[in-house]
């Protein structure tokens, strides 16, 4: 989501419609980054596995 909007950002940002859609896609996709980042460490998948049990 975050690449879709910077390709958004590079021809839209100064347009109405687009351009304020284009922001809701960044504000959307940095609070995701954002969430997935402030998780604790406890809640990560263990560093071995590749998939569940």
């Amino acid at each position: 989501m975050l690449f879709a909007a910077c390709w958004s950002f590079v021809d839209n940002h100064i347009f109405w419609l687009k351009g304020v859609l284009t922001m809701l896609a960044f504000a959307v996709a940095l609070a995701l980054l954002t969430v997935a980042a402030s998780r604790p460490a406890e809640d990560a998948r263990e560093p071995g596995r590749l998939t569940n049990p």
